[in-house]
């Protein structure tokens, strides 16, 4: 009796503590017992769930059927799996329903049989064999052949449908191959430093390109991706091969045709660069380098504006650049700028611009041509200067007619009244006064044409040079009109030639005559400045100014000819003036040092 009390509470404790369900069903379908563990998986208290129809553990989908089977099975119970070649699910009191797996036993208690089934919960390990297929799925299904090397001997264990058929191997023929064998271009060596950073944790994946060679000794380019992985009691290489050969054969023609378009651009007469949203240069083609100086490899990745414009130009092409990148404004499409070249001159560049957009229409960079102005612009100065130098002639030679033809002819006529002088003592006074108004028209005349003769072309200009020049000028206008001019000269130990001494002069004597005519000035202030490599000429009033934007001043024939001559000497003009202020010229041109 001791043992058998004993044996009961074993079977009592094993009943308990079992890891799998267990559940005891009556013929008619009443759960008779539970485990703990059953109540657990099902989600029932012992008083829920015993004295309740099995059925209400099934989905309801198979409530009707499993009634049936349940009635077969007492009819010839027998030890067995539940459900052969069918998927089971359980059903929990919350209505959640898992899978499960149930081993039937019988047994017959003091006349009755009851079933006994063994639940198991195999939701986890459904789950994981969920994903081994859908792993082996994707392993198999891939567009990209997958290879599995063995980290140790590195041979092929492994490989999916697509490399097999892409290779033309069997995997049996692979696995007689180690991962070298299908890569023409590497030999043990090169593939055991390939690999060496994932073998040393340094790289968790590395990516390079390689030929892969089939079984028919034909070829294709490949991008491989190689991380490593531990396998059960080993490391294994994950192979990912991607075919590119559509991608290089696509870069081979856009090669190509970013090397017939260079071509275009290397024989092009004009430059061409292109500019990205921060100003970099991205194309510079060789007519630039030829222009400017510099190699392409010295421009390309330079920001233009930083490198490439002086000071001056620099901020005002930076700012209209900005505007344009920023869609505040449309692009230029005709420009001229100074450019640097390389031994930093300036030359003079006329650029032809467009913008280039991305798929959403917003700016990306700008592609400019240029064509140098340089040889037209030494053209019109030669022209322009070639003009003035006529004209000087010009002036010159009438002076001189003026002074030795028509001077002398004045003079005569002069002494011959003065002849007349003594005959006309006793003639009518009406006749008289006619002959001394004739003597005053004959004086005037003359004092005019004197005046001309010296506007033409100023003796002392010509002898003595343009310091010399600016006094004569302005002490006669002082004399003549009855205004201030003031001359100051500073450091004028230049040398300058006579198109130079010329030049400022006209410029002054220009200048000079529209304040007399137009401004209204009370003193006028010309100063004469020597630099080390230029001579600077600014003429200043007091007059009543005048506003330097408005077109008819603007382009008036006296700002146009000082311009002119301006250009001619090569440079600088520059006018401050406001209505009501007065007006400041200044005129600097270069000069080279002995």
């Amino acid at each position: 009796m001791e043992n058998l009390a004993s044996h009961k509470k074993l079977l009592k404790a094993l009943f308990q503590s079992a890891a799998e369900g267990i559940l005891v069903v009556d013929r008619q379908g009443s759960i008779v017992l539970a485990n703990p563990r059953c109540l657990q998986m099902f989600g029932y208290t012992h008083d829920e769930l015993v004295g309740q129809s099995l059925e209400i553990l099934v989905t309801p989908g198979l409530q009707a059927a499993h009634a049936g089977f349940r009635e077969g099975f007492f009819q010839d119970p027998k030890i067995r799996p539940m459900g052969v070649g069918r998927k089971l699910y359980g059903r929990t009191a919350a209505g959640e329903v898992f899978p499960l797996e149930v081993s039937l036993s019988h047994m017959e208690v003091d006349g009755a049989r009851y079933a006994i089934g063994f639940i198991v919960d195999i939701t986890k390990q459904k789950q994981a064999a969920d994903e081994n297929i859908l792993l082996s799925k994707i392993f198999h299904e891939s567009f990209n052949d997958i290879y599995i090397i063995d980290a140790q001997n590195y041979r092929i264990l492994k490989a999916n449908t697509g490399a097999l058929k892409n290779i033309g191997y069997t995997l049996e023929e692979l696995q007689e191959l180690v991962a070298w064998d299908l890569k023409p271009d590497q030999d043990q060596t090169d593939f055991l430093q390939r690999v060496a950073p994932l073998l040393s944790g340094e790289k968790k994946k590395i990516i390079f390109e390689s030929v892969f060679v089939r079984k028919d000794h034909s070829s294709f380019p490949a991008e491989i991706h190689m991380q490593l992985f531990d396998h059960e009691d080993r490391q294994v290489f994950m192979e990912t091969v991607l075919d590119i050969s559509e991608r290089k054969q696509a870069e081979a023609a856009l090669q190509r045709e970013k090397e017939t378009a260079q071509r275009y651009l290397d024989i092009a007469a004009s430059i061409f660069v292109v500019l990205d949203r921060e100003g970099t240069v991205m194309l510079f083609n060789r007519k630039g380098s030829q222009i400017l100086g510099f190699e392409e490899e010295e421009v390309i990745g330079k920001n233009w504006f930083d490198y490439f414009l002086s000071e001056e130009e620099k901020e005002k092409g930076q700012q209209i650049f900005k505007r344009v990148m920023q869609g505040e404004m449309d692009v230029i499409e005709i420009y001229e700028n100074n450019v640097l070249t390389k031994n930093r001159e300036e030359r003079p560049i006329a650029w032809y611009n467009s913008l280039i957009r991305d798929e959403q229409e917003q700016p990306i960079a700008v592609l400019s041509s240029g064509v140098d102005l340089t040889e037209k612009r030494k053209a019109e100065r030669d022209v322009m200067k070639a003009l003035i130098e006529g004209q000087e002639v010009e002036r010159e030679r009438i002076a001189k007619e003026m002074h030795d033809g028509l001077g002398q002819s004045l003079t005569a006529m002069q002494l011959n009244l003065n002849a007349l002088q003594a005959h006309c003592e006793h003639v009518a006074p009406e006749a008289k006064q006619l002959f001394e108004q004739l003597k005053g028209i004959l004086y005037n005349t003359t004092q005019e044409i004197k005046s001309i003769s010296r506007n033409l072309m100023p003796g002392v200009l010509r002898d003595y040079g343009l310091v010399q020049g600016l006094e004569y000028l302005c002490q006669t206008l002082k004399d003549i009109n009855l205004i201030q001019v003031n001359l100051q000269v500073y450091r004028m130990d230049k040398k300058l030639d006579s198109i130079q001494s010329i030049g400022l002069y006209r410029i002054a004597q220009e200048l000079i005559n529209n304040t007399l005519k137009h401004g209204k000035a009370s003193e006028i202030h010309v100063q004469l400045i020597g630099h080390e490599n230029s001579v600077v000429l600014m003429v200043e009033d007091d007059g009543t100014g005048f506003d330097p934007t408005v077109s008819h001043v603007k382009n008036g024939l006296g700002l146009k000819n000082m311009e002119t001559r301006v250009k001619t000497l090569n440079g600088t003009f520059l006018i401050d003036s406001y209505p009501g202020k007065g007006t400041s010229v200044t005129v600097e041109i270069p000069i080279h040092k002995e």
